[in-house]
Formats: C-alpha cells, structure tokens, sequence
C-alpha cells in the first residue's frame, strides 16, 4: 500500500489518532457519526503504542458482542488526525494501514478526507478509512486496526494522540480497556495525559513494564472528545543544547544539573530500561568497566553523550572507583535508584 502523505491542504496539531471504530452516517462538515442505535457493544477494547525516535505504530485490538440473534451491517470508519503548520506537512505520513475481521483482512476499503483551517499556518486534516463489516448475531466479533506514522508538531512540541471518544455510539460502555506504551530508548514521554479516563481511574490498574507501561480498567463511557496524549522529545543523554531562547536538558543530567522532584507523575514518563540507562550514564563518564558488551557498544557509539565537539568518548578505566563521583553525582544515582524501586514494587 502507498504511504498516506499529508499534502499542504493538511493539518497537524499532534498527530491525533483517533481511537474506535466509528459508525458513518455522512460526511457533512459536522456530523460524521450515525448516532442510531445498536445491539453491538465493545466487550474488550486492547490498544499498543509503540514510541519511536521519529515515528510510532499503533496496533489495536477489538472484541465485539452482538447481542441480537441477527448479523448486523455496519458501515465503519476509523479516522487519523494529522496538525501541522503549512510548509512542513509534506513531513506528515501514514502508512501500512492494515484492518482485519474476524481472521480476514480487509483490503476494499475507501478513503474520505476532511480538512480545516483557523489561521492558515495550522492546518488539520482528518482521514477516514471506511469499510462495511457484517457482525455476526448472537456471537463475538473480532477486529484488529494498526498502522505507523510520523509526528505531529505545534511549536516546539511533538505529539502522538489517540482519540478514545469516537467509541461513544456503541451499545453500553467498553467493558475492558487497556493501553500499553512501549517506549525506545532514544525516546522521553515528556508528558501524557489519559483522558477523561480521569473518571474511572481511581479503578484502573497500573503496571510497569521494562519498555513502558500498562494501564487497565473496566466499565468505560467515552466522551465525544476523550484522547489520549504522549506528547515526546529524542534525547541525547547527559547533553544539554542551546539556542536563541536559551539553555535547555535534551534528556537526562549534566553532572552539575540536579534532580528535585520525585512525583510519581514523573516516575511514570520513563521505562526501567531508560532509568536503568540514565544511572550508567554517571558510571561511564568515569569509565566505569561494564560487563555488558552492549553497553560498551552503546557508550563507544555515542560519543556525542560526554561533549558537543565529539572530542570525548568512552573509555574504559580499569581504576574507576565509586570515589570518583562527584556529590551531585551520588545524589542523582540514588535518586535514580529510589525510581528503579517504585517500579519493583508496581
């Protein structure tokens, strides 16, 4: 399949991909959705975000009840939304569309597109994929929806955003929703927000994995906008940068930068993985001899860690010593340590 590239008549805001299937009524500047009713409710709602340096995947997986002895026809449309600012939406693609029924892939689906504008620099483009799917009566009914994409941007943020309300004209509430967000090493949640889920997460359970995190929870009415939001930057560890606004931290530390807050809000924009990462960073500015040759690799790669003009690299010290680490240092490693302990214990 040829990649969806977002033309110049486009709009990308973050890059909100739209969550649940939605039923069709017309494409109309305002209504797209039949809001007639239906035996067919969402038992199991399973969605996967997978966080890259310069683009992401989604894969999401449905089970559908249809509570009547008849099969029930649907016209079916499952909308991306893309923001960006004119002369860079030729950057915003999609591609590998995929949707399968019921163990069959469903290749004669259409395309609409709606697109809008509110000051001619932003402009947001909405495309639909549409397909008719029959629901089989008195039985479960499966569906798997994925796709990758790039990046949305506005200003100097960078966005990947899912849009759960586009589920509120099926029959009842999701009855199980979950969301887990892997997350590469050169990547940061930055900051992330679930939706309206805010209502229903006093049930939800959470769970920390090695690349990310999983959220769970039962019962889910969605509102017409709930989303959800990972808003990213690619880090460059223990680098800071510069331009005409100022000093910024790419990622992680400098030595003489400190760590204050310990939220459990910022506890969950990093993976164990990356925390992991963050506390060898410390060990192989002082060389420290680790037994991993993957973290040897990785350290010997980035020489771009330790200096902005490259002249630095890592180098393995047969002499290093804990004693090396100045008082900043040890105060961040152990901070970094209480985080690795609020993942063992959730």
């Amino acid at each position: 399949m040829k990649p969806f590239i977002l033309l110049p008549f486009i709009l990308l805001f973050s890059v909100f991909l739209y969550s649940n299937d939605s039923r069709v009524i017309n494409f109309g500047n305002t209504v797209l959705l039949d809001e007639s009713k239906t035996n067919i409710q969402i038992i199991e709602e399973t969605l996967d975000f997978y966080l890259h340096k310069d683009s992401f995947d989604t894969v999401v997986n449905y089970v559908y009840a249809n509570n009547n002895e008849n099969d029930e026809e649907i016209l079916l449309g499952f909308p991306i939304i893309a923001t960006m600012q004119g002369n860079d939406l030729e950057k915003i693609t999609v591609t590998n569309f995929k949707t399968i029924f019921n163990g069959e892939v469903i290749s004669n689906f259409t395309q609409k597109t709606e697109q809008t504008t509110d000051d001619y620099i932003y402009y947001r483009i909405k495309k639909w994929y549409i397909r008719k799917i029959q629901f089989q009566g008195n039985t479960l009914n499966y569906s798997t929806v994925s796709y990758s994409s790039s990046y949305s941007y506005s200003g100097f943020s960078e966005f990947a955003e899912y849009i759960t309300g586009t589920a509120n004209n099926w029959n009842g509430s999701i009855k199980k929703i979950s969301i887990t967000v892997h997350i590469d090493k050169d990547v940061i949640i930055q900051n992330w927000k679930i939706p309206t889920i805010k209502r229903t997460l006093i049930n939800a359970t959470l769970k920390c994995i090695p690349d990310g995190y999983k959220i769970s929870f039962e019962d889910y009415f969605p509102k017409e906008n709930d989303e959800i939001t990972f808003e990213t930057i690619q880090f460059t560890p223990l680098k800071d940068y510069h331009n005409e606004f100022g000093n910024f931290y790419e990622g992680w530390i400098w030595d003489k930068v400190l760590l204050y807050n310990e939220s459990e809000d910022e506890k969950l924009l990093y993976t164990k993985e990356q925390i992991q990462l963050f506390i060898n960073f410390f060990y192989a500015m002082h060389g420290y001899p680790f037994s991993t040759r993957a973290l040897k690799e990785y350290f010997v790669n980035n020489p771009s860690i330790f200096s902005d003009g490259n002249q630095e690299k890592y180098v393995e010290n047969r002499y290093f010593h804990e004693n090396m680490f100045n008082n900043i240092e040890k105060r961040n490693i152990q901070y970094l340590r209480r985080m690795l302990d609020y993942y063992k214990k959730n």
